[in-house]
């Protein structure tokens, strides 16, 4: 019930507001738009690397290219700012596009672009338009909003279902993928919890001994 009913106000808000900007989704829109594109330092070596100046749309969408700091496109990106498209990650665009706090009353602030000019790593996020989306796509995008299709990827995770495989894979950074959760991960959480538990009892005791050792040495002062 409270599936269908996020389901059901996200569709209905979608559906009364107007659009305000068409969707960007190809490269061609993207260099015919107005808005700079904020890069961060470490993806410029890409850039120049995958767009050539000789191609009509590619040169003018490194005109329009800002390079600024991770700190100001953070946040630009945390404040809403749709005067601008951003040049992210998949996942990262992926998760802010989908974030509820780039969400205003239910409805994307930013759209994800079908097009990327980086194949491997990079995509473009620019300002949402159109609100007519289809049920369907709806119930696709509700499921990345609330964490239903990583929890379906991670269920469904082959490494998950193979009973006794110990687990080699160790996250790194952020970027890294989810480690599959196994059984020796919940005995080592109960094991650190016998071992709270056991320290938080020792520390009480030794307070409330503490605590009658000082009262009676103040009884028999009196």
């Amino acid at each position: 019930m409270l599936i269908c009913s996020a389901f059901k106000g996200n569709l209905t808000s979608m559906m009364v507001f107007q659009p305000s900007l068409p969707d960007i989704d190809d490269l061609g829109a993207l260099a015919a738009s107005s808005y700079p594109i904020m890069i961060r330092p470490r993806h410029i070596k890409h850039i120049e690397h995958f767009l050539t100046l000789g191609h009509k749309h590619e040169a003018k969408i490194r005109e329009q290219m800002m390079q600024v700091t991770d700190g100001m496109l953070s946040t630009r990106i945390e404040d809403n700012d749709r005067r601008f498209a951003y040049l992210e990650k998949f996942h990262i665009a992926r998760f802010q596009v989908n974030n509820r706090q780039h969400m205003v009353l239910g409805r994307p602030v930013f759209h994800l672009m079908d097009s990327c000019l980086v194949p491997f790593h990079a995509v473009y996020i620019v300002p949402y338009g159109s609100p007519y989306l289809g049920f369907l796509n709806s119930l696709i995008r509700s499921s990345h909003e609330f964490g239903f299709e990583r929890y379906w990827d991670r269920i469904m995770n082959t490494a998950f279902i193979q009973s006794g495989a110990k687990v080699v894979h160790r996250r790194h950074n952020s970027n890294d993928d989810p480690v599959v959760l196994k059984l020796e991960h919940f005995h080592a959480v109960f094991s650190l919890w016998f071992i709270g538990m056991g320290l938080a009892c020792a520390a009480f005791i030794w307070e409330l001994l503490t605590h009658n050792y000082n009262w009676a040495i103040t009884k028999r002062q009196r």
